[in-house]
């Protein structure tokens, strides 16, 4: 699997995993992690490195 069909692959479970929650079951951290932090990562991005710039 090339990369960029990783990529899709990855950005498609985060979108799956974002539609099959209900709103009210995700809280503020909840969310960073599981699915800006998840849509970080699949870019390439440090989340967890302030150094890095890929902290947003």
């Amino acid at each position: 699997m090339n990369n960029l069909s990783a990529t899709k692959d990855n950005l498609a479970r985060l979108v799956k995993r974002f539609e099959s929650k209900v709103l009210s079951e995700w809280d503020e951290a909840s969310t960073r992690k599981s699915l800006i932090d998840g849509f970080g990562e699949t870019l390439g991005w440090d989340t967890d490195d302030p150094e890095s710039g890929g902290n947003f």
